[in-house]
Parts: C-alpha cells; sequence; structure tokens
C-alpha cells in the first residue's frame, strides 16, 4: 500500500497547499462547495461546508485492476448534521464513491453525475474520540467498504 499523505503540517494548512508525501498535489472539487479541508492535528480536517478534495493520482480501470482507498478517520466531537468520509473513484462532475458516518450507520454511497444512491449501510456507535479505518476496495465487478480491516 502506497502513502499518499500523511497530513503533517503546519495546522490550518489548506490541503491544496500542501505537498503529499507520494508527490502530486490536492484539488477541490468543483462539484462541492469551496471550502477546503486543511491539516488539523496531522489530519486532514472537513472545511466548513460540503467540500471534497481529491490527489492528482490517476485513477485505476476497475475493470482491468483492484485497488483500494483507505484512511483513518476520527470522531473529534458530536455535531448534530456533520459527517466525514472517504471518497474514492473521483472521475468527473459529482461522481464517485463515499462511505461515510453519519447518526449510527456507516453507508457507502455512489454518485453519478450528481446523482446519488446508496449501496448499502453498516449500524455501529461511535463515541467521541474513536478513530476508525475505512477503506474502499475496488474490483472488477465489486466496490467493496471495509471497516477495521
Amino acid at each position: 500500500m502506497t502513502l499518499i499523505a500523511a497530513f503533517t503540517g503546519t495546522d490550518a494548512t489548506a490541503l491544496t497547499s500542501y505537498t503529499p508525501d507520494a508527490g502530486g498535489s490536492f484539488t477541490n472539487h468543483s462539484s462541492w462547495a469551496s471550502s477546503s479541508a486543511t491539516i488539523r492535528t496531522n489530519r486532514a480536517a472537513p472545511g466548513s461546508s460540503e467540500s471534497v478534495v481529491y490527489h492528482s493520482g490517476t485513477v485505476a480501470d476497475r475493470t482491468s485492476a483492484s485497488w483500494s482507498v483507505s484512511g483513518a478517520l476520527k470522531y473529534v466531537a458530536s455535531n448534530s448534521g456533520s459527517y466525514g468520509g472517504l471518497w474514492a473513484g473521483v472521475t468527473g462532475a459529482k461522481t464517485g464513491y463515499v462511505v461515510y458516518w453519519y447518526a449510527g450507520d456507516w453507508t457507502l454511497y455512489k454518485y453519478s453525475a450528481g446523482s446519488g444512491s446508496s449501496l448499502g449501510t453498516y449500524t455501529s456507535s461511535v463515541s467521541v474520540g474513536d478513530t476508525n479505518t475505512i477503506e474502499i476496495a475496488f474490483a472488477a465487478t465489486q466496490v467493496l467498504f471495509k471497516l477495521n480491516g
């Protein structure tokens, strides 16, 4: 597995100004609000509104290669109406896959040209301070969500 970014750096640095460990760059996706994610205590923290930030690396064609993306998601505060997640396969105008936790459920969601649909949910409690490793894995005919391994 390749580490793209450890998010070490000065707090409040926008991810779009941060140089990832694996090279490349982060960009705010134009289909979502422009509020940029920042570094906070060696983690990527969401912006003040809906935001998706993606890495410049090439997205593999899942019909010819299996690949995955993962990250540690730390629940830092109980905040009604707020959630964090992990995006993968972001290729176009509001197109890609996201795993997020909200109100007791982990949800794997697919967006295609702005239209979204849930691919499945898993109920799990999360408390302030908990860190969960989430992964989205792709194969020719499957998209999988893995929680803590």
